[in-house]
């Protein structure tokens, strides 16, 4: 028998020793769901509700990161925060 599906892991991660351990990360992905949702509210009354100049760029640019994969996405931050030369740490640095 491989196994049985239940959810006492998803409940034991709810108590004491695993949950104060994750207690931080919980909070920022409450944080970052928070701002992302605004800023997707917002742009979206933009795109739907305004006569916003290039209106169809702004909409085709708000649905671009869906089609890069995160790989991209996080070679692109590491690339950009290299300590001896990436384009962040050199503005900096000035």
């Amino acid at each position: 028998m491989a196994g049985i599906f239940n959810l006492d892991g998803l409940w034991r991660s709810f108590l004491p020793p695993e949950f104060a351990d994750s207690g931080q990360h919980r909070i920022i992905a409450v944080v970052k769901t928070a701002i992302s949702a605004a800023l997707a509210i917002l742009l979206a009354w933009i795109v739907a509700r305004t006569d916003t100049p290039a209106r169809g760029t702004l909409e085709i640019l708000i649905t671009l990161p869906f089609f890069i994969p995160p790989v991209v996405t996080g070679m692109a931050w590491a690339l950009l925060g290299t300590p001896r030369v990436g384009a962040l740490n050199l503005l900096c640095s000035r």
